[in-house]
């Protein structure tokens, strides 16, 4: 089983991140009858061997984690949240049976947490972990990216900085990207994840959906800032590594989507829906049709996408709930949401989200200060960009909104067409 013990080490070391989009319940997996050894039917045999072993030794705390390990992957790799309840269970019923010495069962309950978006118990949990093994620099790196989670940046830089030594490390290099990007310098995000990259490659003891997940990484960042060439090569890397990836094929649907190319968007976003029912899937799926004139698929998917927004009362996601303001302004539903998520996560997108939900709302002197603070750390985003010098001009600052607007077009294809329009008739208006 020594591809179980490479499986919890690499969860142990690349933390919640992996696992990026809350998704709800989907059905039971299909009994494994096929003997070709691909990655599922390797963990799904894997599974059963460690569930049998627990029916012999219920108290092994050791077999415990190696199954809430498999778990977690499985979960991310079906997007079963189920799966993550489960490793959380067993993570839990770990520590209990063996209290000292069992970090990586504390790592594990940190991720299956982060997986299911309770993200001030996780930095709780983060906290003991390193209260207790500080000497291990995974478990530094994941209770900084906990803290980046909830908005506590100085806690996390700080945690950062202890860490300069081990920054090359595959586990520990994606939060210095995440943060060299939060405060504007998505170019060493790049190169950073890039070496990470090369590094995945020569590790033969990683598998292709785990070296795939770094190709992931670098996708979001391209697309985040509107670099779609290089993002169409990375979601390509991505493929070869791990083929059918439903991450990396909606990472190609929002690449298909930010060049217009409507049809294949749907295709694309149609394919993980059948893997997985994604809300961001369900948000391209919305907008490709509308794009396309089909008004009625559009509100289908629509009314699908507040279908699985509803079966998650308290938790936010993000993708739906810009969907749900940009689409069809349904601010006075989101807005709410929103300001209950702030007060467990001051993150910059959280501020973000809430600061565009009341201006949508109207509301827009509440919002600026929120959109101000979204903006201390530097970040140069296109899409939060928008978003803030839209509110800057709409609160009567037309040179700081100009400022931001003109940064958001530097990577203007991270932007939406009506994102765009929008941008460039508030700038006109104010006679650019």
């Amino acid at each position: 089983m020594r591809h179980v013990y490479r499986l919890l080490m690499f969860i142990t070391l690349v933390g919640g991140s992996a696992a990026a989009w809350l998704l709800p319940v989907v059905g039971d997996a299909s009994p494994v009858v096929d003997s070709t050894p691909t990655p599922a039917n390797l963990r799904h045999q894997a599974i059963a061997f460690y569930e049998r072993r627990l029916t012999e030794d219920p108290h092994s705390a050791l077999d415990m984690t190696q199954l809430a390990a498999l778990f977690m992957e499985d979960g991310r790799m079906r997007g079963d949240e189920r799966a993550f309840v489960s490793a959380e269970s067993l993570a839990r019923r770990s520590l209990e049976e063996r209290t000292r010495r069992n970090g990586k069962s504390a790592a594990l309950l940190v991720n299956t947490l982060l997986a299911q978006h309770r993200f001030v118990e996780a930095k709780q949990v983060a906290e003991e972990l390193v209260s207790a093994e500080p000497e291990q620099p995974a478990y530094r790196a994941l209770l900084s990216e906990t803290m980046m989670e909830v908005g506590d940046y100085r806690g996390s830089v700080s945690m950062l900085g202890t860490l300069r030594e081990n920054r090359a490390d595959l586990g520990i290099a994606p939060r210095f990207a995440r943060w060299a990007e939060l405060t504007g310098r998505p170019g060493e995000a790049r190169r950073i994840l890039r070496s990470a990259i090369d590094e995945a490659r020569r590790r033969p003891d990683l598998t292709g959906e785990q070296r795939a997940w770094f190709s992931l990484r670098l996708a979001d960042v391209e697309l985040r800032h509107g670099h779609l060439r290089a993002a169409a090569k990375a979601i390509e890397d991505g493929l070869r590594e791990s083929p059918g990836d439903w991450r990396l094929i909606l990472a190609r649907a929002r690449l298909q989507a930010a060049k217009g190319q409507w049809k294949d968007a749907v295709r694309s976003s149609e394919e993980v829906i059948a893997a997985v029912p994604s809300p961001e899937a369900f948000a391209l799926l919305a907008e490709s049709n509308e794009r396309l004139g089909r008004k009625e698929e559009a509100a289908g998917f629509t009314k699908a996408l507040e279908g699985i927004a509803r079966a998650k009362p308290g938790q936010m996601h993000r993708a739906w709930a810009m969907a749900l303001l940009d689409d069809v302004n349904r601010s006075t539903e989101v807005a709410p949401l929103a300001a209950a998520d702030t007060l467990v996560r001051r993150d910059v997108y959280s501020l973000d989200l809430l600061a565009w939900a009341l201006h949508r709302a109207g509301r827009t002197i509440e919002a600026l200060p929120l959109s101000r603070r979204a903006m201390t750390l530097g970040s140069v985003e296109p899409a939060l960009r928008y978003r803030a010098g839209i509110i800057e001009f709409a609160a009567g600052d037309s040179t700081s909104g100009r400022r931001h607007l003109e940064l958001a077009f530097r990577g203007k294809g991270a932007l939406s067409s009506s994102q765009v329009a929008e941008a460039r008739k508030t700038l006109k208006s104010a006679g650019r």
